[in-house]
């Protein structure tokens, strides 16, 4: 019984990290970009930061599924695991995102609005966030839901 206890504590840990590290990923680009001195430098802030909380979602994916193969079980399982799939299809996501700021040295806003890699760089960043928005979501619920 005690391992249990502990899958449904990993879970809920995964859960948490996933809802409140991406609300605190939200709110803290979103300063960056009313506050920095350039589009350019928040873009750079705001990627070290959605870099950093990447690592964190990864590492809540591994706690979550060593949760699932300890015994968790219920809805916050299917939620949680909507979350890892997310997750996961938000790698590629991001990384072409980061190599279309770095081969355009960082400063998308330079090229004209209706320049391809503008166009496919704000697509690319906005299903980043729309998944990022989606594990926010997914993990509230998981919470809820226990």
């Amino acid at each position: 019984m005690d391992h249990l206890h502990f899958a449904t504590a990993l879970r809920s840990l995964a859960l948490a990290a996933w809802f409140g590290g991406g609300l605190a990923t939200i709110f803290a680009t979103s300063a960056v970009f009313a506050r920095a001195e350039s589009r350019k430098v928040a873009g750079d802030f705001a990627g070290a930061i959605l870099l950093r909380t990447n690592r964190l979602r990864v590492l809540a994916a591994l706690l979550f599924a060593l949760s699932a193969l300890l015994g968790a079980s219920g809805p916050a399982i299917w939620l949680g695991g909507g979350c890892v799939l997310l997750q996961a299809a938000s790698i590629p996501v991001d990384v072409a995102t980061r190599r279309i700021r770095r081969a355009l040295g960082g400063n998308v806003d330079a090229l004209a609005p209706g320049d391809p890699r503008r166009r496919r760089f704000g697509a690319l960043h906005g299903l980043a966030m729309l998944l990022l928005v989606l594990q926010v979501l997914l993990g509230a619920a998981g919470l809820v839901v226990q």
